[in-house]
């Protein structure tokens, strides 16, 4: 029996439909995930004057009391503060795009260092631009925390082949009363960064896609080119506040479709482990609920 090979298209203007596979073919997602460090400036105090991070995002002293960020995108600006050897709390957010700088230029070690992000209207952006920090303590790195959701840092570790573990539970890096030896930041495109426009979009949308294969360690994230026998489930995630997809599978064994999920759902995902994906359905909906 011949063995059929269906192409899949992730990207979704204003409809999929139904296709059926036994194996997929997903297309490039090379513009999807990318490193963007061209796009963020980033400089630390140290021994009385400012240097800039050294390569992989990495500044190393012992007296680091202030970091400086400045970005160039005009989509969307960082937030950031520190806390600081001897002082009881944060200091005040500053953001990347003034000219400003957190932390002190004073005799006091960061110790704790907290990043957001938001677009420049002023929503605050857990996905699309992915900041991925952490500080070394005793000779050790802390887990990687990030203004992004859990599965958007899996995405950048992916992409950036980081090292270490992920906390995608804590807001800040590093620890009470531990002074940091070195910092490291490391900032990512993964998608759309999401935006309040109220005008038409017609532009190509990027969601971002996992799958779970037979005898997998995991979830994969989809970067470039993937061909997978033994597809059994699937996860896309959309960051567009416009619309949302609905989407469900019948695997392998399965008389009917397995019940909806939503894009917009960080738990949800369509298929069975362990029964190959045979159908894939997905619908498109406003926010609003309309089809």
């Amino acid at each position: 029996m011949r063995k059929r090979k269906t192409f899949l298209t992730r990207v979704i203007s204003v409809i999929i439909s139904i296709v059926m596979f036994s194996q997929v073919i997903l297309p490039s997602l090379s513009a999807l995930a990318m490193e963007t460090p061209s796009a963020v400036t980033m400089q630390y105090y140290s021994g009385g004057s400012w240097h800039n991070f050294g390569s992989n995002g990495i500044a190393t002293a012992t007296d680091i009391s202030a970091i400086k960020l400045q970005t160039s995108s005009g989509a969307y600006y960082l937030q950031y503060r520190t806390q600081n050897e001897g002082v009881s709390g944060f200091y005040s957010f500053v953001k990347s795009n003034v000219n400003d700088f957190a932390g002190t230029t004073g005799n006091k070690t960061i110790q704790k260092l907290q990043i957001q992000a938001f677009t420049n209207s002023g929503e605050k952006i857990t996905n699309g631009i992915v900041v991925m920090y952490r500080i070394k303590n005793d000779g050790a790195w802390l887990p990687w925390v990030s203004n992004a959701d859990a599965d958007s840092m899996k995405a950048a570790q992916q992409e950036g082949n980081l090292g270490g573990t992920l906390d995608s539970s804590s807001s800040y890096a590093g620890a009470e009363h531990k002074n940091a030896e070195a910092i490291q930041i490391r900032v990512f495109k993964i998608g759309n960064i999401p935006t309040n426009e109220g005008t038409d979009d017609y532009s190509e949308h990027n969601p971002l896609v996992s799958y779970l294969a037979h005898n997998s360690s995991g979830w994969q994230h989809v970067f470039n080119n993937t061909i997978t026998s033994m597809t059994d489930c699937l996860k896309i995630k959309t960051s567009s506040n416009k619309y949302y997809l609905s989407y469900s599978t019948k695997n392998s064994g399965v008389s009917s479709f397995y019940p909806e999920v939503s894009s917009i759902n960080d738990n949800e995902y369509a298929g069975l482990a362990g029964k190959t994906i045979e159908c894939l359905g997905i619908k498109v909906y406003t926010q609003n609920n309309v089809k």
